[in-house]
């Protein structure tokens, strides 16, 4: 292949990746970012069970991976395991099109959906560019692209949510999912030099069928499936440690306990960071004031902040990476994730700052949200696509599709920490006035804003005794 030629593909392959990561992001921007208030204001669900709803569908969304990599790539190959998801999430959309009556299995379709699509996406990734820099640029570039599909998913949620036409946004979703699966089908051949052979065809079908009505029986206890997940993720974490421990290569033995390292961290930056669609949505809808320059602001509408500094950020941070590559400095995994962790507790910090300041109804300005959002945003950045591309660097290539979903598992189990978060941030709040839920507001703000902070400072101070890591 020339040079010529291969840069070509690189470039085709990019922008199909982009294309296909905004498609597939829109729906879950919308159920991200409206189902707390779709269940609280349409189905009229309590509070509590709306935050343990949310927690365990975000725990399912992204802790079910974590099969989808026994899934994809075995029983499936990428590309059939990526049109399978994709097809049950464009179902999902039409089920809740279809009435509230079908609320929790069109949740479910949605999450059988998420098995295997955003897994197999990020293995066609994985394999199409194995480079280690190269592939690195590409997973800034395909998040950049998710926050594209993040920014309209949250704009149609917050239209539709103020004029309360839910059904209407739920219709667009299924819509692009749709396009996202003819994307697929159209670049067949071209994805190829990514993907495996499918050995179990009917076997790897019937398991994505048969988990559907098994979600939706989990949905119906979400805050026991939410205890299960924390404690179904230390067995498997405490197994994972127990079988590279005793790994007898010392550099794949090294490498595995790293990334397990920073699959704790992401943990605990992810735990904080998932109570966005729960605590801290109770929070800006009942105690903050949302007038921007005269404009009422939906509480969806505010997750832009992050996409939009996401999308700008990912692209410009691959360059600098680039720059800085050429000039052989390299920084390290741990400086970026420790600089995450520091961000995302600033970002918590400054709420009861804000919280001081109130009016005299109690209500915060709406400026020290924004703040916050962008403060975790750049956090985002220095963990999320990073995070992606540890696994290609650190994982020999047999386990890497087993990696991928674990590292997408901690997403999960962090979402059902974050309902427990939620729920002891938001304990009577709906029941009092903003007034008199402040003070335990900025408590727990202030609580949940050192914990990461602490933990970036252990990590970064601890660094430099993992020296033979150091070319990461």
């Amino acid at each position: 292949m020339t040079t010529q030629h291969h840069a070509n593909s690189t470039l085709q392959l990019t922008v199909i990746f982009f294309l296909m990561r905004v498609l597939e992001s829109v729906a879950f921007a919308v159920l991200y970012s409206s189902l707390l208030l779709y269940m609280v204001s349409e189905l009229k669900i309590s509070n509590d069970t709306a935050i343990f709803v949310t927690g365990g569908f975000l725990a399912l969304n992204y802790g079910l991976p974590c099969l989808g990599g026994l899934i994809s790539g075995t029983l499936l190959n990428h590309r059939l395991s990526l049109c399978f998801g994709i097809l049950l999430q464009a179902i999902s959309g039409l089920l809740f099109f279809a009435g509230p009556v079908y609320f929790y299995w069109a949740l479910s379709f949605f999450l059988a959906g998420c098995i295997t699509a955003s897994m197999s996406l990020n293995m066609l990734i994985t394999n199409c560019f194995q480079e280690k820099m190269s592939r690195e640029k590409i997973f800034l570039y395909s998040y950049s692209g998710m926050n594209v599909g993040y920014f309209a998913g949250y704009t149609l949620a917050g239209y539709f949510g103020i004029i309360h036409h839910y059904a209407d946004v739920f219709l667009i979703t299924a819509i692009l999912s749709i396009l996202a699966l003819l994307v697929t089908l159209v670049y067949w051949k071209k994805l190829a030099q990514g993907d495996t052979q499918h050995t179990h065809f009917i076997l790897g079908t019937c398991l994505l069928i048969i988990a559907i009505p098994i979600i939706r029986l989990l949905l119906l206890y979400a805050h026991t499936i939410n205890l299960g997940v924390i404690v179904l993720w230390l067995l498997l974490f405490c197994g994972t440690v127990w079988v590279t421990v005793k790994k007898p290569n010392v550099i794949t033995r090294h490498n595995t306990l790293i990334f397990l390292l920073m699959v704790l961290m992401g943990t605990v930056f992810w735990s904080v960071y998932l109570m966005a669609p729960m605590g801290l949505m109770v929070f800006v809808q009942n105690n903050v004031a949302k007038d921007l320059f005269g404009f009422y602001i939906a509480p969806q509408w505010l997750q832009n902040i992050n996409t939009f500094l996401i999308v700008i950020g990912s692209p410009l941070l691959a360059y600098g990476f680039a720059i800085l590559a050429k000039k052989g400095i390299q920084i390290s995994i741990f400086a970026k994730f420790s600089l995450s962790l520091f961000m995302m507790g600033l970002g918590f910090i400054i709420l009861p700052i804000g919280i001081h300041f109130a009016n005299i109804s109690g209500m915060s300005n709406v400026w020290w949200i924004i703040s916050s959002y962008i403060f975790q945003s750049i956090g985002e950045l220095f963990i999320g696509p990073i995070g992606w591309s540890i696994v290609g660097q650190l994982i020999e290539k047999k386990h890497q599709s087993f990696m991928m979903g674990f590292w997408i598992m901690i997403l999960g189990v962090s979402g059902s920490i974050a309902s427990f978060f939620s729920a002891s941030l938001t304990r009577n709040s709906t029941s009092t006035s903003a007034i008199t839920s402040n003070a335990h507001y900025s408590t727990m703000f202030l609580i949940f804003g050192i914990l990461p902070i602490i933990v970036s400072i252990v990590l970064f101070l601890s660094s430099k005794k993992w020296t033979f890591l150091a070319k990461y």
